[in-house]
Order: C-alpha cells, then sequence, then structure tokens
C-alpha cells in the first residue's frame, strides 16, 4: 500500500482516537493542565520516533528551517483543543461535533484554496459543498 493511502489510514484512526479521547477526559481535570500532559505526550513520542524518519541534516539545521507556520500550527492546534475539550464539556455529541465543525471547515477553505493556493472547484465540488450545508442544517435540527 502506498503512502497516500497509509497517510489517510493514519489520519482517520489518529482522529478517532482523538475525539474518543476528547469525550472521555474527565470535565473536573484543568483543561491547561490536560493539555500539558498532552503535549509532553507528544514531545516524548515525537523524540522516539525521531530517529527513525529520513534525516538529510542535522537536527540543528532541521531547526533553522521553521517558519512562522509552525508556531502558528501549535497556536491553532491549541484552539482545536481547548475548542473540542469544552464542546464535549458542554454537551456536544461526539458524533455531530466533529461533522458540523469539519463541515463548516471545509466550506470555509474552499476560498482560502483559491486564493492562496491557485486550488479548482469543479461543478461537482460545488454540489458536494452544498450538500456539506444541507447535511450541517439537517443534523442541527
Amino acid at each position: 500500500m502506498n503512502l497516500n493511502y497509509w497517510s489517510i489510514i493514519i489520519i482517520i484512526a489518529s482522529t478517532l482516537l482523538y475525539h474518543i479521547s476528547q469525550k472521555s477526559i474527565p470535565t473536573n481535570i484543568n483543561p491547561v493542565v490536560s493539555m500539558l500532559v498532552t503535549y509532553l505526550t507528544a514531545i516524548i513520542i515525537s523524540i522516539a520516533v525521531y530517529p527513525f524518519f529520513k534525516q538529510d541534516s542535522s537536527f540543528i539545521n532541521e531547526l533553522r528551517k521553521v517558519n512562522w507556520a509552525v508556531f502558528a500550527l501549535g497556536l491553532a492546534v491549541l484552539g482545536i483543543e481547548i475548542g473540542f475539550r469544552y464542546a464535549y464539556r458542554t454537551g456536544w455529541d461526539i458524533s455531530k461535533a466533529n461533522l458540523i465543525a469539519s463541515s463548516i471547515i471545509v466550506v470555509l477553505l474552499i476560498p482560502i484554496g483559491m486564493l492562496l493556493y491557485s486550488e479548482r472547484v469543479s461543478l461537482t465540488n460545488a454540489i458536494g459543498v452544498i450538500f456539506c450545508l444541507i447535511g450541517v442544517s439537517l443534523i442541527n435540527r
């Protein structure tokens, strides 16, 4: 199986684990404390798997390649984590919260993809977006 399929399998498995874990975090724990433990776990695992990834240069040289987007991603991940943590704490269903958020995100990413990355939207894609919006409205009823 090529990397295209493995990457999607990893995304699906990790997203399932993510939402099950998020929904299972005790509601009485301080969200910042749980985030610290979450990211400490991610750091430890990252250090452990680092040697298994292709290395064209030293770790220090790789750090020099870091740009603003890496820091922005950290901010975004923190926002997603806290957002879902509170969504589940306030009673959102695990089956609805991600579906609604993802559908709206897809709609918002279309013009961003077109403007920033010269992506094209076909008629089929546009019809799909309409179905996403219809689905979100039906799920919210």
